[in-house]
């Protein structure tokens, strides 16, 4: 019996180090020379999201502009990092994502947004 639990234990220690449930939150910002902003945030989907444990958007801002937004992944592992660029004229976006997926995305093209969820919260501290 005990090596029955040793397994399951085991099972689900593995399990939680591949989902890694904990990892709703940014994973990157980043401000151009004119002040475009951009912030990446992944968020948990739930255990029962059939293998498609996170969902990945990007939002930018232009000065003087309202936020937008961009699903960049939502089938996605938990992504641990993601570079942000902006091209010299400033009119891109340019990312690299945990899926080692190149990205990029014109300003002004994205849906009208409220704003990045998590990335407030953590400026405020």
């Amino acid at each position: 019996m005990f090596g029955i639990d040793l397994a399951i234990v085991n099972l689900a220690t593995a399990v939680l180090l591949m989902v890694q449930p904990w990892g709703t939150g940014t994973i990157a910002s980043s401000a151009s020379p004119d002040g475009t902003l951009c912030v990446v945030e992944q968020r948990f989907n739930g255990w029962d999201a059939g293998g498609e444990w996170y969902t990945v958007t990007q939002y930018a801002k232009r000065p003087g502009k309202e936020w937008e937004e961009r699903m960049l992944d939502f089938e996605a592992g938990r992504w641990k990092t993601c570079k942000i660029t902006f091209s010299e004229d400033g009119t891109r976006i340019n990312t690299i994502g945990g899926d080692r997926k190149r990205r990029s995305f014109e300003l002004g093209t994205g849906t009208p947004s409220g704003g990045p969820r998590y990335w407030k919260l953590q400026m405020q501290h």
